[in-house]
């Protein structure tokens, strides 16, 4: 008899906790339901971990500030907007992972990043064949032709290149150049771009050289360098620009150095120090600009974060903003999403005027800066 009860009791007991654990199943899948309901979410691609994270910190930062401020205003079309976020480290193996993910898994219809050019070359295949709309801010060439899905809040590289050649052919008018660039699409579509236009100036003796992502020590190269000892150095990298400077002054290697964008990162002062000083790169966003609408972000930014806001950061504000309101004419409708932001012009931004080409690129006035005093400045000249 006590056996049997046991056994009862047993079979009750399970009993119970299956029905618990149903009933809980339920409760969750109608959570789920309901916030489906009242939610619109969205994905996001960043470097939010290893030797790229800086960058995709500034992004999310800003994109976080811009989700904020879009919920506060009645979201989209009532529902709140959600940014579900996925690291890539700036691999495309990752990005691609990812993408996969928040298209299959989460059904977002639209991604914002990734920031590094060859994940978002990953992500491409998978955002054209969902009809997916990707933001993103890789300046690769190769992003341009990647599909109708793809859209950048960044210029492509050959824009920054018509900036930078002929104010260094003004500047220094080089008999030969030396181009240091990441192995990468970023790295790589800079220096082709920067090759051919030096050529086409007449130019003769122009030498690219390639190394990895991460790199710390380029003695070797600079010693060699230094024998040859080029006119012109362009740095096309992440904080390993840092290194080469800091590298460079020490082995006084003189050269007129010139950068890309991805120079104006406070990591690159802290390892050159003053060795940066007299760096020129063309740059994406005034940060002086006195536009109403950026001095109010400025300052929303600054309390938030205790940071200055930074370009990439900037940029990517105004895209979120920019797709918000994409999102409420179309839902969540990608293609539809794509059509309207082919269609947008003159969009005011906190960076001024925006509207894209007919290759997705955003129409954007470059700016030429420096380093002066282990500080990042407008340059006049």
């Amino acid at each position: 008899m006590k056996a049997k009860t046991g056994l009862k009791f047993l079979v009750l007991s399970i009993g119970i906790i299956w029905t618990g654990l149903f009933l809980n199943a339920c409760s969750k899948s109608d959570e789920k339901k309901e916030a489906s309901k009242s939610e619109l979410r969205i994905g996001s691609i960043l470097p939010l971990s290893g030797k790229a994270s800086q960058y995709g910190k500034w992004i999310q930062q800003a994109l976080e500030l811009a989700k904020d401020e879009i919920n506060a205003e009645g979201g989209i079309n009532g529902k709140n907007l959600v940014i579900v976020y996925e690291d890539d480290q700036a691999n495309p193996k990752l990005a691609a992972s990812s993408m996969i993910k928040l298209v299959e898994v989460d059904k977002v219809p639209l991604v914002f990043g990734s920031w590094a050019s060859s994940s978002v070359l990953a992500q491409a295949p998978i955002a054209n064949k969902s009809n997916v709309v990707v933001m993103s801010q890789g300046i690769s060439p190769k992003v341009r032709d990647a599909g109708d899905f793809l859209f950048r809040m960044l210029p492509d590289t050959s824009v920054y290149m018509q900036r930078l050649v002929p104010f260094v052919m003004k500047k220094v008018n080089p008999k030969s150049v030396l181009i240091m660039y990441v192995n990468n699409d970023f790295g790589l579509g800079l220096a082709k771009s920067a090759e051919k236009l030096l050529i086409e100036q007449g130019v003769k003796d122009v030498v690219l050289q390639a190394f990895s992502q991460g790199e710390t020590n380029f003695r070797t190269q600079l010693t060699v360098a230094k024998r040859k000892q080029y006119d012109a150095t362009f740095l096309f990298s992440y904080a390993e620009a840092g290194h080469i400077l800091k590298q460079a002054k020490e082995l006084s290697y003189a050269s007129a150095f010139f950068a890309s964008g991805t120079f104006e990162n406070p990591n690159i002062l802290t390892i050159a120090e003053d060795a940066a000083n007299g760096t020129i790169y063309p740059y994406h966003v005034d940060l002086d600009s006195p536009l109403e609408a950026y001095q109010t972000f400025k300052k929303k930014y600054q309390e938030r974060y205790g940071e200055p806001a930074e370009a990439f950061g900037i940029l990517a504000y105004d895209g979120l903003k920019i797709l918000a309101e994409g999102l409420r004419k179309c839902g969540a409708d990608g293609a539809c999403v794509r059509d309207f932001l082919y269609k947008l012009e003159g969009y005011k931004g906190i960076t001024g005027d925006i509207s894209f080409d007919d290759h997705g690129d955003i129409v954007k006035k470059l700016f030429m800066k420096t380093v002066k005093d282990k500080k990042f400045v407008s340059l006049e000249y």
